[in-house]
Order: C-alpha cells, then structure tokens, then sequence
C-alpha cells in the first residue's frame, strides 16, 4: 500500500522533505558510515555545509544532525527540532551551563542506562562496558552538565556523560536532543553503528514531522507516519480516518 500511496502523492505533485539535514564544515568529507545509516533506514538527507546553515529552511527536515563545531551554529534552530550532535562545543551551545572536554585513545564506553531505545539490539555485559571504535580514538564528553539532561552512557572508568539526552516541551511539542561523543565516526564499530541507527529512528519516532498536529503511536498511523515523514503537510491536505486503514490492511 505504500507504493500506492507514493503513486497517489506524486500524481498530485507533492514535494517531498528529507528526513534529515546532515550538518559539517564546509571542507570536511561525508561520512561513509553516517550515509551507510541513513541508506540502510531509507531515511532522505540534505548535506548541509556551514556557509549555508544561515539560509536553510530546517523546517523541511524532521531531525537535525551536527557531527562538527560549525562556526554558524547559532543560526541552527536547536530549539524548535530535535537535534543529534556530536562535538562538545555543540552541546555546550545547546545545554547552557555545560562544561565539556575531549579524550584521545578511547575505545570503550559504559553504558548506565542500557534499557534506552538507542541500546536496542546491542549486546551490553553486566558491567555495561562495551566496544565503540575499530581502534582507539578520541571521544567528546561532558564534565558538567545542566539537571535536565539525562546521562545514558559514559567514559569507561568514569563518570563523564559520552551520551546524554534532553526533552523538553517546547511551543507545546517534544524537541529531544541527544549529544553522542563517539565523534570519530570512521572506527565506528558494529556497537556504535547500531546505536546510531537507533538514535536516527528515536529521535523520529513520536515527533510531528511536519508540525501537522499528528503523532503516531497505533499501528492504524503506520501509513500516516510514512506519509507524514516523507512528504512534508500530508496530515492536514489529506487526513485519513483510521477505518481507512483497516481496508489498506
């Protein structure tokens, strides 16, 4: 039924938005592993450089990710999308009152909340210590951090948040952001590959995409959902009663 319904929305010459708007300097090179992730969930992307942070529209893309300190991330609306970051100057920008630092030689982390949805699927011990890097590389965490974020994971043998989470109401919706310090994501292993994965789909899942009132959370908005994620107002032109989707069934 979605080939239906994708044929639907193309006949009536609907544009679509991407998913995400993947966000870096204006020289650095993708990341094979973050397009593999986003091929793999069949989610769309923008590249966004940061000379052109100042002039995009965010309001097309349901999640916003900074993998570098860009120089324009004032221009970046954390508050009004959930965002993913990756580099401690990021979240000190966007969590007010943090203090951050860097490591090198990192190559494992601790996980102190291993029934969060970005764990799903990853084999985590008693002890929470797990694999993140092929070898050994630098990681972004944070010393001090504000009481509203959560920490989900942190430095192996200490207490430094390397995975952290915030949500917050805001004109009365969710925004979540979730700071991953694993920032070399070229010696990402099989752990922090699906980890990220699971953060893409988090950080989606729940969240009105396009701020038409609609939020999924029945399997009758299975449809609607994938609908809602890729064409950007599908809810408000063409609501779909759920008897409807008992026929599609």
């Amino acid at each position: 039924y979605y080939l239906y319904a994708l044929v639907f929305l193309i006949s009536l010459g609907i544009v679509a938005a991407a998913d995400v708007a993947y966000v870096l300097e204006d020289g650095s090179a993708l990341s094979q592993n973050i397009v593999g992730a986003f091929r793999d969930l069949d989610l769309d992307f923008d590249i966004i450089r940061d000379s052109q942070i100042r002039t995009t529209d965010y309001s097309r893309y349901s999640v916003i990710l900074v993998v570098e300190d860009v120089d324009n991330k004032a221009f970046i609306p954390f508050l009004d999308k959930p965002a993913i970051f990756f580099d401690r100057k990021i979240a000190e920008h966007v969590w007010r009152g943090t203090s951050a630092s860097f490591s090198t030689g990192a190559i494992r982390i601790k996980v102190t909340n291993k029934n969060h949805e970005v764990f799903e699927g990853v084999n985590i011990p008693i002890d929470g210590e797990i694999l993140i890097y092929t070898n050994p590389s630098a990681v972004h965490y944070l010393r001090i951090k504000p009481r509203d974020v959560s920490t989900l994971a942190v430095r192996s043998g200490g207490s430094d948040a390397i995975i952290a989470e915030s949500i917050k109401e805001i004109n009365n919706k969710p925004v979540k952001d979730l700071f991953i310090g694993a920032i070399d994501s070229t010696k990402w292993n099989s752990n922090m590959k699906i980890i990220f994965k699971n953060s893409l789909l988090y950080m989606i899942s729940d969240v009105d995409q396009d701020e038409d009132g609609f939020i999924f959370e029945s399997i009758f908005d299975s449809v609607h959902k994938f609908l809602d994620i890729r064409y950007s107002g599908f809810g408000n032109r063409f609501p779909i009663p759920n008897f409807l989707f008992i026929v599609l069934y």
